[in-house]
């Protein structure tokens, strides 16, 4: 007569073999990479619409952008502080003025039209925009006095901006690869890069490189799915007027600034009348304080 087996050796036993699997299957699963490809718009932190990421050149600036009838816009903080540093902004007068060495440039908010000191003039486009709380402007009028190139990608709209010059570092993609939000193989996927494209090396490290891609993606590669890096030189045609000599002035709030008003008298390298108006400083005291530069 054959002996039953205890119900405990039987499935004692089992548990243990199922925990090990378990346990195995934790460990194997650490090392095999996620599959999960984030949503572009939750990446780009756009709905739909007009609304426009900003990719610079080294970061993602969410909700910073649109694009209305075809023309690119940036919002004005993000302008100021990475494009041109050398616009001001004013609620009040419902205008955003853009300073030169030589110039100054009124911009109404929703007007086709601008003010120079020497003239009007108009675009084909709407050249400040106010939508929302947040005023935007053309980045087709700034690049006309600020050394930067862009361009729109869409699905999920985004534009990406370079105001970067000068040597820069690049790699190539050798074998198909995930851009992923983080250097972690358990972070989402953002996109993939095929053999051969080309992508900007942020930075280098010996398992990841954070990269921007040709359409406007940062994010982490495996290094060795990577070339060797190698630098080119990326360069601008852009020349803008070069400020001389500066001092400061200041003219009561409403004045206009100008040849006959501006003499630097009284400063050394300048003749009486021979100066101009060059950047507009801060609004203070119910006074614009100005600085001037001799004409050379």
């Amino acid at each position: 007569m054959k002996k039953k087996k205890s119900p405990v050796k039987v499935v004692v036993p089992l548990i243990l073999a199922v925990a090990a699997a378990g346990v195995g299957y934790k460990v194997v699963n650490r090392y095999i990479p996620s599959k999960e490809v984030m949503d572009g718009n939750e990446y780009f932190g756009t709905s739909g619409g007009e609304d426009a990421a900003v990719v610079l050149p080294d970061r993602l600036e969410q909700g910073k952008a649109l694009v209305k009838d075809g023309t690119a816009y940036v919002e004005y903080a993000t302008a100021k502080e990475n494009l041109n540093d050398h616009l001001y902004k004013s609620d009040e007068e419902q205008q955003v003025i853009l300073t030169t060495a030589v110039d100054i440039i009124k911009l109404p908010y929703d007007s086709n039209e601008y003010t120079t000191l020497t003239g009007n003039g108009s675009m084909p486009y709407q050249i400040v925009v106010s939508q929302d709380g947040k005023v935007y402007i053309a980045l087709d009028y700034l690049a006309q006095y600020t050394a930067l190139q862009y361009s729109v990608e869409q699905e999920p709209l985004h534009i990406i901006i370079n105001n970067q010059w000068g040597t820069k570092t690049f790699s190539d993609v050798i074998k198909e690869e995930s851009v992923r939000l983080d250097a972690d193989i358990k972070s989402p996927i953002l996109k993939k890069e095929a053999t051969g494209d080309k992508v900007t090396v942020l930075e280098q490290e010996e398992e990841w490189t954070k990269v921007l891609t040709a359409d406007g993606y940062i994010g982490y590669m495996k290094s060795k799915k990577l070339s060797d890096s190698y630098e080119e030189q990326v360069t601008s045609d852009f020349r803008a007027a070069e400020y001389t000599s500066r001092h400061e002035s200041s003219l009561a709030s409403g004045d206009e600034p100008g040849f006959k008003r501006c003499t630097c008298s009284g400063h050394s390298g300048c003749k009486r009348g021979q100066c101009h108006f060059t950047d507009l400083v801060f609004y203070q005291q119910q006074r614009w304080r100005y600085f001037f530069s001799c004409k050379q």
